[in-house]
């Protein structure tokens, strides 16, 4: 993903999370905690339209946070914390 829009780094790293949830035998709906790193806080318009749309009506808590570079010159990295499904 490197070298692509912002916005296209975006899903693919949501598409990630929503595979890794659904191996892991949970979905977004039963996320408790996102924390997205981004290379550039003006892309956080960008990251908020693409996130609100993706996890729709639920709400885990969520963080921002400002990173000066990541690793493979990525400009987004996401960790979250899920419940598992009972």
């Amino acid at each position: 993903m490197t070298g692509q829009p912002f916005g296209e780094q975006v899903r693919q790293v949501l598409i990630n999370l929503d595979e890794v949830l659904q191996a892991c035998g949970t979905a977004s709906s039963h996320l408790v905690q996102v924390r997205a790193y981004i290379t550039d806080i003006g892309n956080w318009p960008a990251f908020d339209r693409v996130y609100g749309t993706w996890i729709g009506a639920a709400r885990p808590a969520r963080c921002v946070v400002p990173v000066p570079e990541l690793h493979y010159g990525l400009s987004l990295e996401i960790e979250a914390v899920a419940v598992l499904r009972t």
